[in-house]
């Protein structure tokens, strides 16, 4: 907007828009009027201009029609209302439907009411848009004025909205536009506390759950890493961080009655164990002594009896030693030599 205009009356907040005698009416203007409607970018895409400071969406020209452009889906209307400048209407053409061509739905359709043509007096409704820094009126509804008292009721309702309306510019009560903002700040509070909530809470999970690698990928962390140390499994083997290496506690081991017997010197408190696998001594054990068994010793081997060798009739005869008879002797007997 121009900052001159702008300095003369106040801009108020699209909150208030809906107080405004002009928004949600047809306004009735001068084709001349509307090339002097400004723009506001922060209001981009709604289609909202401004005579003044009153917002203007909807307006109704009429005008005698000077050129005709026709398209396969669209037909642009010329027209000229003597106020010293033109513009173009965009009509957009109805869809055929039932093997209908494109004159014969438009004829049908229920925004025109009759086919247009060069020397017509058009009723236009629609809204204003730019169409390469020209601006033009996208026809909502086109009907005919068939006589010079339609066009003199058009141009009576077209002076006493300039007269009574925009002639001023718009005033709000200070008290209302207060009250306005109050229940509009109401409104957008509790959004934009449980949006920040909801972006807190986020963050805080993101940072307690899961970590982002340097490609962004994101990769859960272990339970108990304080330091948030990322392990991925193909870190080369070394020394671990404390944090990482610290595992549950170590669980009581189990006897399943199969390991190894450790050898322990024993106490010279425990009494000696005879288990009967010992080698024969000269000691001998005295009966006081008490045999324990633990089951935990090492089974040993007994001599096996020996088998009687059976008598196959081939075996080796063994020459019999002599038998030397000793014959007591006496003195008398010694032979002298």
């Amino acid at each position: 907007m121009n900052d001159a205009t702008a300095l003369e009356f106040e801009f108020y907040p699209q909150y208030c828009f809906h107080l405004s005698p002009t928004l949600k009416q047809f306004c009735h203007l001068r084709i001349a009027d509307i090339w002097a409607l400004t723009f506001d970018p922060g209001y981009n895409g709604q289609d909202l201009w401004f005579y003044l400071n009153y917002p203007i969406k909807w307006v109704r020209v009429s005008g005698l029609v000077v050129g005709i452009d026709e398209y396969a889906t669209k037909h642009i209307y010329t027209l000229d209302d003597g106020s010293g400048v033109m513009i173009k209407v965009v009509y957009a053409l109805p869809r055929p439907t039932n093997g209908q061509t494109a004159t014969e739905a438009s004829s049908m359709a229920s925004n025109l009411d009759g086919p247009v043509d060069i020397g017509h007096v058009l009723d236009v409704k629609g809204i204003v848009r730019t169409f390469r820094d020209e601006r033009n009126i996208h026809a909502d509804k086109i009907k005919h004025l068939r006589c010079t008292e339609e066009e003199v009721a058009f141009w009576e309702k077209t002076s006493r909205l300039k007269a009574e309306v925009l002639s001023q510019p718009w005033v709000l009560d200070p008290r209302v536009v207060r009250k306005l903002r109050k229940k509009q700040e109401d409104k957008v509070s509790p959004r934009r506390h449980r949006d920040s909530h909801r972006r807190e809470r986020r963050k805080a999970d993101q940072e307690e759950d899961v970590v982002k690698d340097r490609d962004g990928t994101r990769l859960p962390l272990i339970p108990g890493n304080e330091n948030k140390v990322l392990v991925t499994g193909l870190e080369r083997r070394g020394p671990m961080l404390k944090e990482v290496a610290k595992g549950p506690p170590e669980k009581p081991a189990v006897l399943t009655g199969l390991e190894k017997s450790a050898r322990r010197a024993p106490s010279p408190e425990k009494r000696a164990v005879v288990t009967g696998l010992e080698r024969s001594t000269n000691v001998s054990v005295t009966e006081e002594m008490p045999v324990l068994v633990t089951g935990l010793e090492r089974a040993g081997r007994a001599p096996a009896p020996k088998k009687p060798v059976p008598m196959t009739g081939l075996e080796k005869k063994k020459k019999p030693k002599p038998h030397v008879r000793l014959v007591p002797v006496g003195e008398d007997d010694v032979l002298d030599f």
